[in-house]
């Protein structure tokens, strides 16, 4: 009765074995699918990698680009080619902005993300991203905590990618007070790849 019991044990056990070896390699397979399709919808943005000069402008009251001088941006892909990080000096009307970007494909929800941080405002923030035509736009506009002003009034950006080639494109800047019915131009800049 008792070797009855022991065999019965173990070829439950052997099955449970085998079941837990399945679903880990099943688990694996999902695991390398996922990366597979972000390591895709990343390739949008290996323009970005390398180093870069800066063109920083402002709009001035003649609704005139002016330029503000020349920064850097350093970037380059991680985490197995996953995300871009980005390491950007700005310069703007209201002053130097040293930020770092983290930009992602989530594919839970099936959006690109951009996580960006700067030194100035001690700040973080998350935005959602797509592709518009030839552009990639972030907003933030589903933060839970925009940017208060000394007004009081909330504050939500606009990112946009734009005129993308391998080796220049434009980084525009939009802030809206009306969650995204109106923008207005904040700041705008060139890359050159060096």
């Amino acid at each position: 009765m008792i070797l009855v019991k022991i065999n019965s044990t173990m070829k439950f056990l052997k099955l449970l074995f085998v079941n837990l070896i399945f679903l880990l390699l099943l688990g694996q397979i999902q695991i390398n699918a996922q990366a597979s399709v972000i390591k895709e919808k990343m390739k949008v943005f290996n323009f970005l990698s390398g180093n870069w000069t800066v063109e920083n402008f402002k709009l001035n009251s003649n609704k005139k680009w002016e330029s503000l001088g020349e920064t850097y941006s350093k970037n380059s892909f991680v985490h197995d080619g996953k995300f871009v990080k980005e390491n950007v000096k700005y310069l703007t009307a209201s002053g130097e902005i040293n930020m770092i970007t983290f930009i992602g494909y989530d594919h839970r929800i099936k959006s690109y993300k951009l996580s960006a941080m700067d030194k100035e405002y001690g700040a973080m923030d998350i935005y959602l991203g797509k592709i518009n035509n030839n552009d990639i736009v972030f907003t933030n506009l589903n933060s839970d905590a925009p940017f208060i002003m000394d007004n009081g009034k909330s504050l939500w950006f606009k990112l946009t990618y734009k005129e993308i080639t391998e080796n220049s494109f434009t980084h525009l800047v939009e802030g809206t007070m009306d969650k995204g019915k109106t923008w207005f131009v904040f700041s705008k800049a060139n890359f050159k790849k060096e």
